[in-house]
């Protein structure tokens, strides 16, 4: 018995390996994202296991989003598993938390007037969803009705800190003004019956196109192809999640 025991350990061992792969190998599902919620995982945590799956089986039709929904998972963790369905990514944490606050480092955009240049103030929004028919409909929220930086200029410049292209990096976007909450709100993603492009960016509908100039290694002018309205606007950063807020008077 003795000869064969030392074989028998290494078959055993080789079983236990093999079961492990397997298991790793098992697509992530909807329960298995309501159990990470339930365990208080966090989104970051949840959203990275998501992105990294080596395979994943998401129910994400409109009866799987509400049902994610009741149980409890975030906004932030639903785009993330609908943008690995699309193909995508998961949307990285902000470097601050999503709470609103202000950025209190130098301003990476500033806004050109005819008075001169104002640095913008930058916030990272707060997350919400609202189910639309057959569709989740993804929010970042931002404290406020009205921005402090207004000017009375409909297609101003903006001068923008950054070593790379700023095209699919940044966009120039509009806020609805919600009065009941007090707050303006940008719509990310866009949704529709059968479709869902990453909520990581916001809405086309949502954005205005701009033409863009490299002035040094670092910095770049972007000019509207187009005028504003009056309303609040924004230039928003995808990567980590900031909005440079302004308004047009």
């Amino acid at each position: 018995m003795r000869f064969y025991r030392p074989l028998f350990l290494v078959s055993l061992l080789l079983f236990v390996v093999a079961t492990g792969a397997l298991a790793e190998e098992r697509p992530l599902t909807n329960d298995d994202v309501i159990s990470m919620t339930k365990a208080d995982l966090g989104d970051a945590v949840i959203s990275s296991k998501i992105a990294k799956a080596p395979a994943t089986k998401f129910d994400t039709s409109p009866e799987g989003l509400v049902k994610l929904k009741k149980a409890g998972v975030s906004p932030a963790v639903i785009g993330a598993m609908l943008d690995r369905d699309a193909g995508g990514a998961a949307p990285t944490a902000p470097p601050t938390a999503r709470n609103g606050s202000s950025q209190t480092s130098a301003s990476r955009v500033r806004l050109i007037t005819p008075d001169g240049t104002l640095d913008l103030s930058s916030y990272v929004g707060s997350e919400s969803s609202t189910y639309a028919y057959v569709t989740m409909l993804f929010w970042l929220n931002f404290p406020g009705l009205h921005s402090a930086q207004r000017t009375h200029d409909s297609r101003p410049a903006f001068l923008l800190k950054s070593d790379q292209d700023p095209r699919s990096r940044y966009f120039i976007v509009r806020l609805d003004v919600n009065e009941k909450s007090g707050d303006r709100s940008l719509k990310m993603g866009k949704g529709g019956a059968f479709s869902f492009k990453a909520t990581t960016t916001p809405d086309s509908d949502w954005t205005f196109p701009f033409d863009s100039e490299r002035l040094t290694p670092d910095s770049w002018k972007l000019k509207l192809k187009a005028a504003l309205k009056p309303g609040e606007y924004g230039v928003y950063a995808a990567q980590n999640a900031e909005l440079y807020e302004f308004g047009v008077d």
